[in-house]
């Protein structure tokens, strides 16, 4: 078992998390400031858990997970900051990926799942910016995404989902020149659901 929890209260600060294990792993971390850098890399492990939290009007940080492993679980949370990124990429039997991004400009989003990723979960939210970009790309088996975008303008959500059993959600709302696009190929049992309420101008496709 390793387990590691990281509070950074500087601006510019770089904070990087390599783990390796049989067992278990669970990372932790915390910054609050402005130009940020945080990634964690866990592999070969039954079961990991990271989180990465960037709070308190951050402005253009930046972080990432990487996971592979049996049972994997990624969480970042970047609050109040514009120019924001935040990237999941796992491969795994069960993973579940979790961002979070609330008012902000500019920020970007993105889940990979790639092959293996048997039960894999993807949801990204961000509420209340503009020019936001939310994407998840999932490659395999029993795929779900979810992109929540409320309460901003010029937002971007796209899911691509290539073969197995996938679905896809994306709802926006209280907006104006939003864009939301689906890919979901190579069959079989896709489902799409795209809602766009209380907004003009926006525009929604989906491919299957």
């Amino acid at each position: 078992m390793k387990n590691l929890t990281l509070l950074a209260t500087v601006s510019a600060a770089v904070l990087i998390f390599s783990a390796t294990s049989a067992f278990a792993n669970t990372s932790s971390i915390t910054q609050v400031g402005t130009g940020n850098y945080a990634t964690t890399n866990q592999t070969a492990a039954t079961s990991s858990n990271a989180t990465i939290k960037q709070l308190s009007w951050s402005d253009s940080n930046n972080a990432k997970i990487l996971q592979t492993g049996d049972t994997d679980n990624a969480t970042i949370i970047q609050k109040d900051g514009t120019g924001n990124e935040a990237k999941v990429i796992q491969h795994s039997d069960h993973a579940t990926a979790t961002i979070t991004q609330r008012y902000g400009t500019g920020n970007e989003a993105k889940v990979i799942q790639v092959v293996g990723s048997y039960g894999s979960t993807a949801a990204i939210t961000q509420n209340y910016g503009a020019n936001n970009l939310a994407k998840v790309f999932q490659s395999g088996l029993r795929n779900d995404a979810t992109i929540t975008q409320n309460s901003g303008q010029d937002n971007r959500a796209i899911v691509v989902q290539t073969t197995d059993d996938n679905v896809a959600s994306v709802t926006q709302s209280y907006g104006v020149l939003n864009l939301a696009m689906v890919h979901q190929t190579v069959n079989p049992g896709n489902i799409a659901t795209v809602s766009q309420s209380y907004g003009t101008n926006n525009v929604a496709t989906v491919w299957q």
